[in-house]
């Protein structure tokens, strides 16, 4: 790390190089910790990262995409989900999904990681053991690191009053389910305001250090059909700022199943033929297969 220091300080454009040292000491030592054989950033909970030893990374924008009905928000959840075992903090804002409906996939989600088993159609009719649901709640409860919000005191959410959630909780992950309902900076319209927005989100992403997660729609088409970079609803403005696209599709042929690609994706190679993962949301169970 010397001998890169000593390269910068002689560079005749050494001021602009030092701009960016942090991001170059980051990878550096982000390297060294995966080739130590350590884990770095947060577990998503799908082989296809954690197997290279690499989570959702501070400072980076991660756009899940996928056409109405395909299950981007349970993917999401499950992400969440994930990374609240694992020990973290996190901030779920859910502007298409009331926090009551949230709590049940989040039930759902983690019952069925700690071996309890309880169905989401189950906890949403009233279908369990009240005695068992209760121990469980109890034994989340313990925690405070958990945080629902689904407006901004009825209000929609904008990137001034993500940042007023962030400033509060202090998460060490948030996830945004539906990128398209947070409202743009006034003044801006179309395709600009998207790309503002999007950049806003990626800016309280390195500004705070911490990853940002946020569900997209891609137009209507075929639903079996995995979307495309261009099909992501609003033009290419949130893959454009995000690090990482995840794209989704029903599978079908087999229903608890889905389709996912990654067309982008830092500091790996890009994933582009599609992979299976299970899907059996009632019963909580999203994995890499």
């Amino acid at each position: 790390m010397c001998k890169l220091y000593a390269f910068i300080l002689t560079c005749k454009n050494a001021y602009i190089l030092w701009e960016h040292i942090d991001d170059i000491m980051t990878s550096i030592k982000r390297k060294e910790t995966i080739e130590s054989g350590k884990f770095v950033g947060i577990r998503t909970g799908l082989d296809i990262f954690d197997n290279n030893l690499t989570g959702w990374q501070d400072g980076d924008l991660t756009a899940i995409v996928g056409r109405v009905g395909s299950g981007k928000s349970w993917l999401l959840m499950y992400f969440a989900s994930i990374a609240y075992l694992e020990g973290k903090r996190v901030l779920y804002l859910s502007p298409e999904m009331s926090t009551y409906e949230v709590n049940q996939r989040l039930d759902t989600i983690v019952s069925a990681q700690m071996g309890n088993a309880l169905t989401n159609d189950d906890i949403k009719y009233g279908n369990v053991d009240l005695k068992d649901y209760k121990a469980f709640l109890e034994r989340l409860k313990v925690r405070k690191d958990w945080k629902n919000v689904d407006s901004d005191g009825g209000k929609s959410f904008n990137l001034q009053s993500i940042q007023n959630e962030v400033d509060s909780f202090k998460p060490d992950l948030l996830c945004i389910d539906g990128f398209l309902l947070v409202q743009a900076n006034r003044g801006e319209e179309g395709w600009l305001a998207l790309l503002g927005l999007a950049y806003g989100l990626k800016n309280i992403a390195m500004n705070n250090k911490i990853p940002i997660l946020a569900t997209a729609q891609a137009s209507r088409k075929s639903d079996g059909d995995i979307p495309t970079m261009v099909e992501v609803y609003g033009g290419d403005a949130l893959a454009q700022a995000s690090s990482v696209v995840i794209m989704m599709a029903i599978n079908a042929q087999e229903e608890k199943k889905r389709s996912i690609t990654i067309p982008k994706i830092r500091n790996m190679k890009n994933i582009t033929k599609a992979f299976q993962i299970s899907f059996d949301v009632n019963r909580g169970i999203i994995g890499t297969i």
